[in-house]
């Protein structure tokens, strides 16, 4: 009958197979005593998980091989034996604006000087930047994990640069954007320059606007006036021979018109001043014919009043010679015989005196008419 209690035939095995067993049972357990021990002591469970915008370093820390995952998902390694480091490979802005530090892309403004010593700001400038992915292997190597090359060499170039490249530039160089496009040009071509090497890529460099003192920009601004009133000027000296042609052409044709407008209306004021003249000589001839008759006329008229005025005082002046010669020869009768005359045209009333029925005296009164006549013959 054979024997089958399990107890009975382990004792009957040989020692050297419950070895091979153990030997074995141990091997396979090695890796996950290994494993779990070393996320116990470095606190990993092996797997990393890979966002979009990393990129993963696998460090193998006893051979110090480098490998560069840039595969999003997740990613195992081996705990103690290899080291994950995961890094922003997304384009970051470099800022250098305010007076204060703000970690890890924001630092105080640049003030600089231009070629001629003159100070000047950019209160704000920036520029774009990312980590090469390819490279992201010297980028840990150079600035450490994580955000370390965020800290140091992006600012420090990058200011380093363009204060060397903005000092070669005039003021009014600055203030010109193409200029200062091509120092920011310039400026990017060196960073990238300095920077490759290390894992780093500036992509774009914004155009700053200056700030300088008021006084001196104020000063620039009148200079800039000044220019551009300078430019002017000499364009405008350059079209003066053109605009002197043509305003003199133009004046030519507007004389050559009003001459002979002028002229047109000279001959038709000659020909109505001739009518005129003609009008008004007719109108004198015929005036002055009037004027002559009438003349004769009233002369004619005058010397018949002379004559008979002439003759009348010829009449009296003989009556006034024939009284004084009375006068002179018959005296005293020559004035009673001029008072009798006078007294021919005197009138007498004769009216009853009833305050004295038997009167003894004349009373004698010139009446108004009497006086009149009387004045008259005097």
């Amino acid at each position: 009958m054979p024997v089958t209690d399990p107890q009975v035939v382990g004792a009957r095995r040989s020692p050297r197979g419950r070895l091979a067993v153990d030997i074995t049972i141990a091997i396979l357990l090695t890796p996950l005593v290994l494993y779990f021990a070393a996320r116990h002591f470095h606190k990993t469970n092996g797997v990393v998980d890979v966002a979009d915008d990393e990129v993963a370093v696998v460090v193998d820390a006893l051979s110090g091989e480098r490998s560069i995952s840039t595969v999003p998902g997740y990613r195992l390694f081996m705990p103690w034996k290899q080291d994950v480091y995961k890094l922003d490979k997304s384009p970051d802005e470099l800022v250098f604006e305010g007076v204060k530090y703000v970690s890890p892309n924001v630092v105080p403004f640049i003030e600089l000087r231009g070629k001629d010593g003159s100070r000047f700001n950019f209160d704000r400038f920036s520029l774009q930047y990312a980590l090469i992915a390819s490279a992201a292997d010297r980028v840990l190597e150079d600035s450490g994990p994580e955000d370390g090359f965020k800290q140091n060499l992006v600012r420090v170039y990058a200011r380093a640069y363009l204060r060397d490249q903005i000092n070669r530039l005039d003021p009014d160089e600055i203030l010109r954007p193409d200029v200062v496009r091509a120092a920011m040009t310039s400026v990017m071509e060196r960073l990238n320059t300095a920077l490759n090497p290390h894992g780093i890529e500036v992509l774009e460099v914004a155009t700053p606007k200056p700030t300088f003192d008021k006084g001196f920009e104020d000063l620039l601004n009148r200079r800039k006036h000044g220019d551009l009133e300078v430019a002017r000027l000499q364009t405008h000296l350059t079209l003066l021979p053109t605009e002197r042609d043509r305003r003199l052409k133009a004046i030519r044709e507007d004389k050559a018109r009003e001459l002979s407008t002028l002229r047109l209306n000279l001959s038709k004021n000659e020909a109505a001043a001739d009518r005129e003249f003609m009008r008004l000589t007719t109108e004198a001839d015929i005036y002055y014919a009037n004027r002559v008759r009438s003349g004769e006329a009233a002369l004619v008229e005058l010397n018949a009043r002379a004559s008979g005025l002439r003759a009348r005082y010829a009449g009296l002046m003989e009556d006034r010679q024939r009284e004084i010669e009375n006068l002179e020869k018959y005296g005293e009768f020559a004035v009673r015989a001029a008072l009798v005359r006078g007294l021919a045209d005197v009138r007498f009333e004769m009216l009853p005196y009833s305050r004295d029925p038997v009167p003894k005296r004349v009373e004698h009164e010139d009446l108004p008419v009497q006086r009149e006549s009387h004045a008259q013959r005097n």
